[in-house]
């Protein structure tokens, strides 16, 4: 028997629940405990902590898990589990009833890394994939899905869900399956304008009132400035002149910054391929060089002992010529004698 306890609104749990729905594992919820930092699976007296070390641990021990947990793409879906404990990381500190713990410094950390995964998500998700790892649902796509769901309902706001069109088509298909709506429900989209959407500092002593919803996380108030909409891709509304420039030059902004990451990306690409090739052309040029150094000092270890056999020769006598001839004229060997 599987149980999963979590604090109250956690992100783990619903990603835990999805796992659960794809591979059948009955699990059971145990009420939330405030006093958890993470989730607690529990398997009989085994216990994992932590949201992707539960994913791993459900998906390793259960007959159907290759297909979420394939061998052959383990590593690749490990480095989106820890995209997916950044974003999560992103979503305790902006979202209640977490929000109200953290404090500035926490949240501006966590939104710089948060930015910097919601980018490289971006671009990989920009040529239409389904899924991030392979030709069908992982780990991976859970992990994040689960982690970002929190963030998109509450605290990216409509400014932000423009520049990140491609990864809402993702997270749309993901959240339309049953399995994912069996931990999150039907979320919606924020509807503040900007991009980050600063918590209120009294939602967390509020979102203590509130009804939790299946995946434990609490609803947002009808007419709060992080209020949710349904989860669509924001709409477009009317904007004067001088914002429609303000919207277009950061929009320019945002897509050459995701081209720069793209372009930085594919070059080290390009560098790893060509690394080979020119360690090749640079051994060869040392072993060139070793070559000439080492001929180079025989032909002076050679003249020298000529010099000393032509100055050990007495004067007026004829100097001996022991051996084969000389392969060259060596005028200092010559002339030493003179």
């Amino acid at each position: 028997m599987h149980t999963i306890q979590a604090p109250p609104g956690h992100p783990g749990q619903p990603a835990a629940l999805i796992a659960a729905a794809f591979l059948e594992q009955p699990l059971t919820i145990d009420a939330p405990d405030p006093d958890l930092t993470a989730p607690v699976l529990k398997a009989g007296d085994h216990a994992v902590h932590g949201s992707g070390e539960a994913l791993r641990y459900l998906a390793s021990h259960n007959a159907a898990g290759s297909k979420l947990y394939p061998a052959e793409l383990k590593a690749s879906i490990d480095k989106w589990l820890e995209l997916g404990a950044v974003l999560e990381a992103a979503a305790l500190a902006w979202v209640e009833p977490f929000a109200s713990k953290a404090d500035d410094e926490a949240r501006a950390s966590s939104r710089a890394a948060a930015t910097t995964a919601l980018e490289q998500l971006q671009v990989d998700l920009l040529d239409g994939k389904k899924y991030l790892v392979g030709d069908s649902l992982t780990l991976a796509d859970v992990a994040v899905a689960a982690a970002l769901t929190p963030l998109f309902e509450s605290a990216l706001g409509r400014g932000l869900q423009a520049q990140l069109a491609a990864v809402l088509g993702w997270l749309a298909g993901c959240q339309a399956l049953p399995q994912f709506q069996k931990g999150l429900g039907t979320p919606g989209l924020c509807a503040a304008e900007g991009e980050w959407v600063e918590p209120k500092k009294d939602a967390g002593k509020e979102g203590g009132k509130k009804k939790k919803g299946k995946g434990g996380a609490a609803p947002a108030a009808a007419g709060d400035a992080s209020g949710s909409t349904p989860a669509t891709p924001a709409a477009t509304e009317p904007l004067d002149p001088e914002k429609a420039a303000k919207k277009a030059a950061k929009d320019a902004e945002k897509a050459a910054k995701m081209a720069k990451f793209a372009a930085k990306q594919a070059a080290a690409e390009a560098a790893k391929a060509v690394k080979p090739a020119d360690t090749a052309a640079e051994d060869k040029k040392a072993k060139e060089k070793a070559e000439a150094e080492a001929k180079k000092k025989a032909d002076a270890e050679e003249v020298a002992a000529l010099i000393e056999a032509a100055r050990a020769t007495p004067k007026g006598a004829k100097k001996e010529l022991p051996g084969a001839m000389y392969k060259a004229y060596h005028p200092r060997a010559v002339e030493a004698g003179w």
